[in-house]
């Protein structure tokens, strides 16, 4: 399981979500964090897309390298990139697992 996360990547941010994972006995094999929206490559080939969709990208992208065949995110702006751009990746809405 990989872990794709829009919290940015820093060394508290990257032992908090470690230490997180760990309490609720989430197991995984790797973890993607965001860099600093001013320290991001160009990621997004979609210039058309909002500054935000283009951020939140970077989950995509990921994905996509990761070879992540279903993906669950809370996040609708998430959801329709994945729905638009990455088709193949079964999105699972985690709002409605709740």
């Amino acid at each position: 399981m990989v872990i794709i996360s829009s919290r940015f990547d820093t060394p508290s941010v990257r032992a908090e979500s470690v230490a997180q994972l760990a309490e609720l006995n989430i197991y995984y094999d790797d973890m993607y964090l965001f860099c600093d929206f001013d320290d991001m490559d160009p990621v997004c080939p979609h210039e058309d897309l909002e500054w935000q969709d283009q951020y939140l990208w970077q989950k995509v992208a990921y994905a996509k390298a990761a070879g992540v065949k279903e993906h669950h995110d809370d996040d609708d702006r998430v959801i329709a990139l994945f729905k638009r751009f990455a088709p193949e990746i079964r999105m699972i809405d985690a709002k409605t697992l709740a």
